[in-house]
């Protein structure tokens, strides 16, 4: 948390550019005087930054091939997928999509924040009411969303005693001195205070109309998203359904019963003329769509990038290497293998595959899915030298109705939870024809029967067996619906970060390959380094670093804190 040039920044953005703050006299400057100073500032709010590679790279299924094309990796790239692929506390290297980068880049943003709040209060009396309690709304949730996330991370939040366990500083006033003393407190004080900025402004903000640029600002529709994905972290299903609801409609008819599944529930489907169905089909992304570029490198990632989605919420354009990192051995040796990859977006329990397709270079063992698009801001145009920006999703409509599905599934209401699957998989599925490929309680018993079996199956693990209180079929049902909304949320969010985030909070344990020596090593829910260490910089704020002693089965060769 270190003091950078951020009071030269905020004077950059207020000026209008460098030129100008050089000729403004010191003593005004910085001044925050008026609403468009202070819109100005929040556009600044949201992090530069992205965790996606980061933690991509510590999903379970990666492989390390060695130096399938040596010579040709960018050693940055390498040494960063390199920490993530061994579970080191940090990324050994200092690239944009560093856990060093993120973390600072993410209080840069609540810096932001803090000095739009400090400036709403020392000119309310001189602004227009109505600007500015939609700014006070978005500057609060904005920084309720970057602690949330720092907390996610960096702080071992899903763990039993996670209450008591040290969080991350909630700051709440703009940083005046460098190196300021901070504490980090317990989990559940972060949480109480992320709960109290974002639930006590959800209402205040304002519905995309306000907006010129509704995708890159939070809108009410983006924080009831993130209302939904707070609740349902924090293991308030009803909460999350509550929010969920206020963006997607819940099906409400049903065809006539067609006999019973095997826990004896009625065969009924959501109807394909429910308007909740018809909602899904206009607004959730098309995968078929997305598998009709084909093998092109770029098309597929502009079409992901553009802001023009229907069910996109909230993106934010962020300096990463994020494609590049994703390309497989071409530049790094830490990849999905195209069977595993394959197989995360091809089998499911529709009985159909998923639209997207992995593409492959040729001859490379690995797979990988374009999600990215690279604008470049040119510093040298001859050289072809610039930083590199993509646009990337922070909250869309399919993490919501999948959240949704999980929380019924966790308040025993199953049959609410397959609707929402099959609203879900209409956009999703290669060749999708409802009556072939709509699912009941069958489908899902009959694909997962054999996974349930397996006491070291995620749900049946020691870590997650306290989190089921129905009995009997309803149990076995409850158990394979999150299954499979697991298998669901990996293929839609891969590439992008999320599935890391589900490893965590459902002590998912993660295996690993490396090749040249033939050697699998697994990461179980209560190894420390499956939380992000805090940058070394943090330890002159004062900050306590999390614990990283316990590593089960540790790589050999590989020094875990250097």
């Amino acid at each position: 948390m270190k003091k950078s040039i951020l009071t030269i920044l905020i004077a950059c953005i207020l000026c209008g550019g460098c030129n100008e703050f050089l000729d403004t006299l010191p003593d005004n400057r910085t001044e925050i005087d008026s609403m468009d100073k202070i819109w100005r500032l929040l556009a600044n709010a949201y992090p530069k930054r992205t965790y996606a590679a980061m933690i991509e790279a510590r999903c379970d299924g990666m492989t390390s091939f060695g130096s399938t094309f040596q010579g040709s990796q960018q050693a940055e790239m390498f040494d960063f997928m390199r920490g993530g692929f061994y579970w080191m506390p940090h990324t050994p290297s200092e690239t944009d999509d560093s856990h060093e980068r993120f973390w600072e880049a993410s209080y840069e943003a609540i810096s932001y924040c803090n000095f739009a709040l400090k400036a709403l209060e020392e000119h309310q009396n001189e602004l227009n009411p109505t600007q500015a309690k939609l700014a006070r709304a978005e500057a609060r949730i904005c920084r309720a969303y970057n602690h949330f996330m720092l907390l996610t991370l960096f702080s071992n939040m899903f763990a039993k005693n996670a209450g008591s366990s040290s969080g991350v500083p909630y700051v709440v006033e703009p940083e005046e001195e460098t190196f300021k003393k901070y504490d980090r407190e317990t989990v559940a004080v972060t949480l109480e205070k992320i709960k109290k900025d974002l639930f006590e402004e959800i209402d205040n903000i304002g519905p995309a109309a306000t907006y010129d640029k509704p995708k890159f600002r939070f809108t009410r529709d983006a924080a009831y998203a993130f209302a939904v994905r707070f609740c349902l972290f924090t293991e308030d299903y009803r909460g999350a359904v509550n929010y969920a609801n206020k963006l997607f409609p819940m099906a409400a008819t049903f065809t006539a019963p067609a006999g019973e599944n095997f826990d004896g529930s009625p065969k009924i489907y959501v109807d394909s003329t429910d308007l909740a169905y018809q909602y899904a089909g206009n607004t959730l992304f098309d995968m078929g769509e997305f598998r009709a570029k084909g093998t092109d490198l770029y098309q597929p990632g502009l079409m992901f990038s553009d802001p023009q989605n229907a069910s996109y919420l909230l993106m934010i354009e962020v300096e990463t290497l994020a494609m590049r990192t994703f390309l497989g051995t071409l530049l790094t040796s830490y990849a999905y293998d195209l069977t595993t990859l394959t197989s995360i977006i091809t089998t499911n329990a529709t009985g159909g595959s998923w639209a997207v397709t992995p593409l492959q270079f040729t001859g490379d063992p690995t797979g990988f899915i374009v999600k990215y698009y690279e604008d470049m801001l040119l510093v040298n145009e001859a050289a072809g030298i610039g930083y590199v920006y993509n646009k990337v999703n922070l909250f869309r409509l399919e993490e919501v109705l999948l959240a949704r599905a999980e929380a019924q599934a966790m308040l025993g209401n199953s049959q609410e939870a397959i609707d929402d699957l099959n609203l879900y998989t209409q956009k999703k599925i290669y060749n999708y024809s409802y009556g072939a490929r709509r699912l009941d309680a069958d489908k899902i018993h009959n694909y997962y029967r054999a996974k349930i079996s397996d006491d070291e199956t995620f749900v049946n693990n020691e870590f997650n067996r306290h989190r089921f209180t129905e009995s009997g079929a309803a149990d076995l049902l409850q158990r394979e619906l999150i299954m499979a909304i697991m298998d669901f949320r990996r293929a839609e969010f891969i590439f992008e970060g999320m599935r890391y985030l589900d490893v965590l909070r459902w002590n998912i344990p993660i295996s690993h390959t490396r090749l040249s020596d033939n050697m699998t090593r697994t990461l179980y829910p209560d190894d420390d380094n499956r939380i992000l260490q805090l940058p070394a910089s943090t330890l002159l704020s004062g900050l306590r670093s999390n614990p990283m002693k316990k590593i089960r089965e540790p790589w050999p060769n590989i020094i875990y804190d250097e």
